[in-house]
């Protein structure tokens, strides 16, 4: 079974804070993280980001994340998951911290 990739619309002229996530990128049954010292973060990346089977890692703009690898991202930290629209399925995951990566 492969992870759910999370993903959002940017909206036009979108304006995000410089916030730093650096942690370790981990699959966790469905779910991807970034696992700090203290928190584990569930990643939301922006529509184009999916998981290649294949090569089993997480396509993210030219950047290719693989689990087990140190990460840093950039984004801001978001409180759950009800701002983000309907739409949006976190299909079982942990949504206590959550991180909007930047485009």
């Amino acid at each position: 079974m492969q992870p759910a990739v999370l993903t959002y619309a940017v909206p036009v002229g979108a304006v995000f804070h410089a916030e730093p996530l650096e942690g370790k990128f981990v699959v966790e049954g469905r779910c991807l993280y970034v696992q700090t010292a203290g928190f584990s973060f569930l990643p939301i990346f922006p529509e184009g980001a999916r998981w290649d089977a294949a090569a089993g890692s997480l396509i993210f703009g030219s950047r290719r994340l693989a689990p087990g690898q140190r990460v840093s991202l950039t984004g801001t930290s978001v409180a759950g998951i009800q701002d983000l629209g309907a739409a949006f399925d976190s299909r079982g995951c942990d949504t206590t911290r959550t991180f909007r990566v930047a485009p």
